[in-house]
């Protein structure tokens, strides 16, 4: 018997959303997320999203390695201060702290023609910023000293998957944008991401975000979309020192986290974001 082929339904996320319902057990703590950690902060993901429309929308003749490949002969540290100085970049990293964080001055790819990015009423925002900022609470619990790709610290590159991220032109540490912007970018070419962020396929990136390990290989719904709903009762993914970061199933793990999916259907109730159903 061949083994059974797993297939993505979007179908299923948009019934299985449509049917949620925030229970009252966790509508405090979802409530608490929303208005003690995202919303504060939407100016700042909405920034992000600009950047890497900037970046995606930028003439290839301006593309430049992000990180300087191998060059025999040259420490690394050479060649970054090379790369650096060719490109006009800062030689530090800026200061990343809230509300110290200067977005234009990244050390990122950018324009050499020296044209100053566009703002948000020229250029709308491609990635919603509420998308942005689910990602970051499950993978940080919006912790801005850390990597948007993992949780990983912002003091060095990814450890766990994706390891050694970002690909910028500098050393550690990093800014929490620059590396914001090289997750978004790294997924969305990995996945095929498009302009189109209806609900369905939000839906989808958000678990794909995560993986789809848990449906894929043991059946059951995602904490990363379902945590704290009627859809998900236990089984979680861990990636633990003690196992060098090496992903492990763990099926009595109950995830202690609100889903994203629960969190997106509470900020509509609250009428806090309006989502494309289609």
């Amino acid at each position: 018997m061949s083994k059974k082929r797993f297939s993505i339904n979007s179908i299923h996320f948009l019934e299985m959303y449509n049917q949620l319902k925030v229970k009252l057990a966790i509508q405090g703590q979802t409530d608490g997320i929303i208005q003690n950690s995202i919303l504060p902060n939407q100016r700042r993901y909405q920034e992000i999203s600009l950047l890497v429309r900037e970046e995606l929308n930028r003439p290839t003749m301006y593309r430049w390695p992000l990180f300087p490949s191998a060059k025999p002969g040259i420490p690394v540290e050479e060649r970054i201060k090379i790369n650096r100085t060719l490109h006009g970049l800062p030689e530090t990293p800026p200061d990343s702290k809230d509300g110290k964080y200067n977005p234009l001055g990244l050390g990122l790819k950018r324009r050499i023609s020296g044209k100053p990015m566009m703002s948000f009423d020229t250029l709308g925002a491609t990635i919603p910023w509420y998308f942005i900022a689910l990602v970051h609470y499950r993978e940080s619990g919006n912790d801005f000293s850390r990597h948007l790709h993992n949780g990983d610290s912002l003091k060095n590159f990814t450890r766990k998957v994706p390891a050694h991220r970002p690909y910028v032109l500098h050393a550690p540490p990093f800014s929490f944008e620059e590396s914001a912007v090289d997750a978004l970018i790294f997924q969305g070419k990995k996945d095929g991401w498009n302009d189109h962020w209806d609900l369905k396929n939000m839906l989808i990136r958000l678990e794909k975000y995560n993986g789809f390990g848990y449906e894929m290989y043991h059946g059951v719904n995602s904490p990363y979309l379902w945590g704290g709903s009627d859809f998900y009762s236990k089984g979680a993914y861990l990636e633990l020192k003690e196992n060098n970061y090496k992903t492990k199933w763990y099926g009595d793990k109950i995830s202690d986290q609100v889903g994203t999916a629960v969190i997106l259907k509470r900020m509509e109730q609250l009428g806090k974001v309006t989502i494309a159903k289609s």
